[in-house]
């Protein structure tokens, strides 16, 4: 049985009955599985071989009770994964994560979920237990890439105890970077659906969110790609040059 269908087994049973040796040998097995597991779902190298047109991707957007990566919390995760530059629209990923969250109501208005929602949620841990495995291997990308980067650590190691660095890299620079002075940068992710008609029946709801993020990274691809990008390590490193610049406009681009 592979690692992934037996952290599901394990995550699915109760909780073991305190006292004895066996919980703390139960403990160690799901620490061991864990860190497997971790090894095994490393985001993809940015290497000369992660190619624009034939790396796997994910996509993925959280929302979350508030915009502080130290304190607030996960609340559902959406993703998309691309293959053969094509969303694969039979394999979305959405998870509401069911926790004991309190809800701030003017968050709530935000991304709209309930204490009902929550409680009829997936256990966290198994939600990132899915999350990893229909990662695994992939490079990831999400718009504002950084904050869901904190906040997806946090999660990972106050639900499952690890340390894992998705590594995503942001839309919200690769946009600008390869279209640049289309679109304002306090119009944000809105700004750029518009600018690309890219229609979407909603926002703040993680996995919608995903998938029109993931239609504007196909657009973006293309861009790269006519502007003479062949892979992603190259991709990512003007990206790199191209922030430096934006932070001291009077420095070297180098």
């Amino acid at each position: 049985m592979s690692v992934w269908n037996r952290l599901r087994n394990r995550l699915s049973r109760p909780a073991p009955k305190a006292d004895t040796n066996a919980e703390a040998g139960q403990t160690r097995d799901m620490t061991l599985m864990l860190k497997q597991l971790a090894r095994e779902a490393a985001p993809a190298r940015l290497g000369p071989g992660s190619t624009l047109s034939g790396q796997g991707l994910i996509v993925f957007d959280l929302e979350t009770t508030g915009l502080d990566t130290r304190r607030d919390e996960v609340l559902s995760i959406g993703a998309v994964t691309l293959d053969n530059q094509a969303i694969c629209l039979g394999n979305t990923f959405s998870r509401i994560l069911a926790t004991p969250t309190a809800l701030d109501p003017d968050n709530q208005l935000i991304h709209g979920l309930t204490r009902h929602d929550l409680e009829h949620g997936s256990p966290p841990q198994q939600a990132l237990v899915d999350l990893l495995r229909y990662a695994s291997g992939r490079l990831w990308l999400a718009y504002h890439a950084e904050f869901d980067r904190r906040m997806l650590q946090r999660a990972m190691m106050q639900w499952l105890g690890i340390r894992f660095d998705p590594a995503p890299l942001d839309l919200a620079e690769l946009a600008p970077m390869l279209c640049p002075g289309m679109v304002a940068p306090a119009d944000g992710l809105d700004g750029w659906l518009h600018a690309f008609k890219i229609g979407v029946c909603a926002r703040h709801d993680a996995t919608v969110d995903a998938m029109v993020t993931a239609e504007l990274a196909l657009i973006l691809i293309k861009r790269a790609r006519q502007q003479g990008y062949e892979n992603w390590s190259q991709l990512n490193q003007a990206r790199q040059r191209w922030r430096r610049q934006q932070l001291h406009p009077d420095g070297p681009m180098g």
